[in-house]
C-alpha cells in the first residue's frame, strides 16, 4: 500500500544581506545622535572617563544609561551565581538584553562578570599607625579623578611634619576622624560576603555598558571597562621583550612565582615619582610598562632608586630603538 502521506518540501530563498542593510545615511545619523548625545549631555568625569594612556574616552554606567534612553532601549537582566572554592568567594555573571521600547524588538545584549577574587574585593589595607594629622578636603577631591596627586598631597603633608617615606594611607582613628597613617600592607577580607552585592550590581553594569556599546555600535567613540584597571595603573600599549626590560632595569632576576606582585600603590607611588622629577607623562606610562613583571619587593628599591633607573633606561631606549616586540599586560 503506498504512503499517501505528503511530504513538504521547504524551499528558502537566498538571503542577500545587503538587501537589509542599514542605509548609509542612516548609519551617519546614528553615530551623530552618539556624538550629539557627548557633546550635549553627558560630561566628562560624570557619563565618561579619560583614562592616561587610552585613545578613547571610557564609557561609564551613568553614560550609558543615556544612551539607553537616547535609543530608548529598555535592559533585562539574567544572572548566574558561581560558587568559587571554600573560602565563600562567588562570581557573578550577568547577561543584559535591549528591547527597543516603541517596538518591543529585541535589539542586542551584553555579558559582564565580576568575581570577590578581583583585587579591590578580595583585599582590604590593613591598619597602619597614626600620624595624627588630618585628611584635607583636597585629598578627598582628588581620589576618583588623579589617585597619583592625591597619594601626593597626603605624603608631602606626612613629610612636612616629620614622618618619612613614600606611602601613606587614610583611615578612621578612634574618633571617627579620617587621619593619615603610616603605610600597610594588603590583607584579605574575612568576609566575602560583604560584597556579593557590591559584585553583583559591578557585573549588571559591565553587561549593560557592553550591550549599548555592541547595540548603538558606539565602540569606535568609546572603550569599556578601562575604569575597573584604574586601580592597576597606567594602561598603554609599548612593546619590548621581557628579556630586554630585565637586563636593563637590574630587578626581579631572582624572583620566584611565590613572591607577591608589584603593587597598584606601588605603580602609583612610581608614577609619583616620575612627575615630582619632571618625566613626561607619556614617558613615565612607557617606563611603567616595562616594569610591570617586577615583584613586590623589588619594586620597593625601583621606588628608592627610581632616577638611577629611569636613567639607565633612558640610554637604553636611545642605543636601542628597535627591539623584538612582546606585548606584556600591565
Amino acid at each position: 500500500m503506498e504512503d499517501s502521506t505528503a511530504v513538504a518540501t521547504i524551499r528558502r530563498d537566498v538571503v542577500n544581506i545587503e538587501d537589509y542593510a542599514m542605509p548609509i545615511e542612516k548609519l551617519v545619523a546614528q553615530v551623530n545622535v552618539v556624538q550629539n548625545a557627548m557633546r550635549s549631555v553627558m560630561r566628562e568625569g560624570e557619563h565618561y572617563g579619560k583614562i592616561p594612556g587610552t585613545n578613547k574616552p571610557t564609557l561609564l554606567k551613568p553614560g550609558a544609561e543615556k544612551l539607553g534612553v537616547t535609543f530608548r532601549l529598555v535592559p533585562s537582566y539574567s544572572e548566574q551565581v558561581i560558587d568559587i572554592g571554600t573560602n565563600g568567594h562567588r562570581e557573578y555573571r550577568v547577561k543584559c538584553s535591549l528591547t527597543h521600547a516603541p517596538t518591543g524588538q529585541f535589539f542586542g545584549e551584553g555579558l559582564g562578570s565580576c568575581s570577590t577574587m578581583e583585587n579591590k574585593y578580595r583585599y582590604r589595607t590593613g591598619p597602619g599607625d597614626s600620624t595624627g594629622i588630618g585628611v584635607p578636603k583636597a585629598y578627598w577631591d582628588a581620589r576618583k579623578d588623579d589617585p597619583s596627586k592625591a597619594a601626593k598631597i597626603i605624603k608631602d603633608m606626612a613629610n612636612a611634619a616629620g614622618f618619612l617615606g613614600d606611602r601613606f594611607n587614610t583611615q578612621k582613628d578612634d574618633s571617627g576622624q579620617w587621619v593619615i597613617t603610616t603605610k600597610s600592607e594588603k590583607v584579605e577580607h574575612d568576609n566575602p560576603a560583604d560584597y556579593y552585592n557590591t559584585c553583583l550590581k559591578m557585573a549588571k553594569k559591565r553587561a549593560h555598558v557592553d550591550a549599548i556599546l555592541t547595540a548603538t555600535a558606539a565602540s569606535d567613540i568609546f572603550t569599556q571597562d578601562v575604569e575597573d584597571l584604574r586601580d592597576n595603573g597606567v594602561i598603554v600599549s609599548i612593546n619590548h621583550s621581557r628579556e630586554v626590560r630585565e637586563n636593563i632595569i637590574d630587578i626581579g632576576t631572582d624572583r620566584t612565582d611565590t613572591q607577591k606582585a608589584i603593587t597598584n600603590k606601588q605603580n602609583r607611588a612610581l608614577w609619583a615619582k616620575g612627575r615630582a622629577l619632571g618625566v613626561p607623562d607619556d614617558d613615565i606610562q612607557s617606563f611603567l610598562k616595562w616594569v610591570a613583571p617586577v615583584t613586590m619587593q623589588d619594586a620597593s628599591s625601583l621606588i628608592e632608586h627610581f632616577d638611577a633607573q629611569w636613567s639607565a633606561w633612558i640610554k637604553h631606549v636611545d642605543a636601542s630603538p628597535s627591539v623584538e616586540p612582546e606585548s606584556v599586560p600591565f
